[in-house]
């Protein structure tokens, strides 16, 4: 029954399956698991049953190169002994060298438990000898990567070697894990390698480098220096980000970041609202508005994948005339639904994480960054939560356009998700 092409009996099958402490019944639920690896229901009756069948569905998973995250997650919910089982088979490389997978899976092992990595010392080591290693961004080396800087000793080497892939002819996935590596390490030196980079990177990469400062108020400020001097362009930081940093909790941050970036030259939201009124008797082109659409409100109020918007969706919107949609765009915070109010969540190890709360569990909390990424964070690693009470679309979003602009994104949003559009 565990072949069986009804989905539903399947599910059935891994319920009971779970439930039952017969040794066969570990077997057939490690096969059924590893064979609907990809299906979410299934790894979530897998994941969720009794613990007596771990060390079986470890084993079937280690094999198959699957669920292993999964498996160290739950373990580690659930102070299972068996995480030392998994853990040290992960240690151990096969007759090839480690795999993308081991690395990946001991990264996120590390995370969860960051004071008992020492044991992976050989693994660390190993990592190092691969980054070092001429050549492209393979899924092994970007693995390898994961687990840099997470030696004490060893911080100002990583620290310098990570350095040395951040220039311009390396793939943004490579960068994309060098900056998550130097997230993790504390000290000034970080933000002056992230922002010496700037220049080689692109606009996606920059977007992660910005979100890294921000993690940290030295980091924050370093930023804003490196604004004032020259070396990062005052337009390369969207109005989110300008948000967070004029409203940020730090009163010397906020002081510069004020200076930097002028709130809107002085006008309020309602002078805002009548400068900016003419716009609703232009004749506004929906293709256009389009245009504008993608350029400007996409990156929130599109799914990406399937995965949750950061706003609502706009195709289902009931108020749809000309003078809601200007209120809505020009003054976000007039009425705003709490579930996409901003959080700030500072964690015990000092970073700061600005976004929407997607999802809350007994343990974690899924946080959905302002680059779209998420972040599961675990309940116990976090310092203070504070909601903003503002909305995530900033104030200011008028401010790349024209009036015209303005006119024909409101003419798009009328029919947008009607007609075809």
């Amino acid at each position: 029954m565990i072949d069986d092409v009804d989905l539903g009996v399947r599910l059935q099958v891994a319920c009971s399956l779970g439930n039952s402490k017969r040794p066969e019944a570990g077997h057939a639920l490690a096969a059924l698991a590893v064979d609907n690896a990809a299906d979410p229901m299934i790894r979530v009756a897998v994941m969720s049953s009794p613990p007596h069948h771990f060390i079986t569905l470890a084993e079937r998973a280690l094999g198959q190169g699957v669920l292993v995250d999964e498996l160290i997650k739950v373990a580690g919910a659930k102070n299972h002994a068996a995480i030392e089982a998994l853990v040290t088979r992960l240690s151990q490389p096969g007759k090839e060298g480690f795999h993308a997978m081991q690395f990946q899976s001991l990264s996120h092992w590390a995370d969860l438990h960051p004071q008992a990595s020492v044991r992976l010392s050989h693994v660390f080591g190993e990592a190092r000898k691969i980054v070092r290693m001429p050549g492209g961004s393979s899924p092994l080396k970007i693995a390898a990567i994961s687990l840099l800087g997470r030696e004490e000793n060893k911080f100002k080497s990583d620290r310098d070697l990570l350095g040395e892939l951040l220039i311009l002819s390396e793939s943004s996935e490579m960068k994309f894990a060098v900056i998550e590596a130097l997230s993790r390490m504390a000290g000034p030196d970080i933000p002056r390698l992230l922002i010496g980079s700037w220049s080689g990177c692109f606009p996606r990469e920059r977007s992660k480098i910005m979100d890294t400062l921000l993690q940290r108020k030295e980091w924050s400020m370093a930023m804003l220096e490196a604004i004032g001097q020259g070396q990062i362009s005052p337009e390369a930081v969207d109005v989110s980000r300008r948000q967070i940093l004029r409203t940020h909790a730090d009163t010397g941050i906020k002081k510069m970041a004020e200076e930097l970036f002028p709130s809107h030259g002085g006008l309020t939201r309602a002078r805002q609202l009548e400068k900016f009124r003419s716009a609703l008797e232009l004749k506004a082109n929906p293709k256009n508005g389009r245009a504008v659409f993608n350029r400007a409100c996409a990156h929130c109020h599109l799914s990406v994948k399937g995965l949750p918007m950061n706003g609502p969706d706009l195709r289902s919107i009931t108020e749809r005339s000309k003078e809601g949609l200007f209120t809505s765009i020009l003054n976000p915070n007039e009425s705003v639904d709490p579930s996409y109010f901003g959080y700030s969540v500072t964690l015990k190890d000092g970073q700061m994480l600005f976004g929407r709360v997607l999802a809350e569990k007994e343990n974690n909390l899924t946080l959905r960054l302002l680059d779209g990424s998420d972040r599961q964070i675990f309940r116990k690693r976090i310092k203070g939560l504070e909601a903003s009470g503002r909305s995530l679309m900033p104030d200011g979003l008028e401010l790349g356009m024209t009036h015209q602009n303005l006119a024909d994104l409101i003419g798009f949003l009328q029919i947008f998700g009607r007609e075809g559009e």
